[in-house]
């Protein structure tokens, strides 16, 4: 009886994040867009499962800080604004600049090579149709230049903050040549961390940060 209990548990786990992930990829993809209302009835007829994995599942994304509930009107998927585009990279210059300052003088030989490797796959992904992909890489990219900080609650915020960041870069996934600059940017950063120059890498690092932050606002601003 308890091992049939746990099976099941389980097994509602394993839905409600096969269904997260699924939403999740929709919001990414532009099907679902910010402020799109998100119903358990709907979504559980949508999936062919009942209403309890669905509601683990919106927990889940609320969790990822990819949708927020709202009195009276339910679960959505959040809204992006200038000013919360603002505050999000205000937030990762100081997390993940420190975060880096820390751990770039740790940073190893395969560390690097990993970081190239990534950069030669980015290269080779069509902006429109590897979007989702780009967008992981890059985190990819990102979080082996933090990763020997050794601050697991600083990971964590990292790895939250850079699901909003994901989402508003979807909202603007028409910005031309993005994965050109962002390559770019990668490459000198590669380049800095092998001369061992850490002062230079954070710079190149927090110039790519901002460029990115001014981007996303100014086509915020043209919709």
């Amino acid at each position: 009886m308890v091992d049939e209990m746990i099976d099941k548990v389980s097994e509602l786990q394993n839905v409600a994040q096969f269904i997260a992930d699924s939403l999740e990829k929709m919001i990414m993809e532009g099907k679902l867009l910010p402020g799109s209302r998100l119903i358990q009835t709907e979504i559980a007829e949508q999936f062919g499962v009942s209403r309890l994995p669905v509601r683990d599942a919106l927990k889940i994304l609320e969790k990822r800080e990819i949708t927020l509930t709202i009195p009276r009107k339910g679960v959505i998927v959040r809204q992006v604004t200038v000013q919360e585009v603002k505050d999000l990279y205000e937030l990762r210059l100081l997390l993940e600049g420190y975060a880096i300052s820390v751990s770039l003088e740790r940073i190893k030989a395969e560390d690097i090579d990993k970081a190239e490797k990534i950069i030669a796959r980015q290269e080779s992904i069509d902006q429109e149709e590897g979007f989702l992909e780009l967008l992981d890489i890059d985190e990819q990219f990102h979080r082996i230049l933090w990763s020997k900080c050794g601050n697991r609650e600083i990971d964590r915020s990292l790895e939250t903050l850079w699901n909003r960041l994901k989402l508003l870069r979807s909202c603007v996934r028409d910005l031309s040549n993005w994965k050109g600059v962002s390559v770019e940017g990668h490459r000198k950063i590669v380049a800095e961390l092998k001369k061992k120059n850490f002062i230079e890498t954070k710079k190149v690092l927090e110039t790519a940060i901002i460029r990115a932050r001014d981007e996303i606002i100014e086509s915020l601003e043209k919709k």
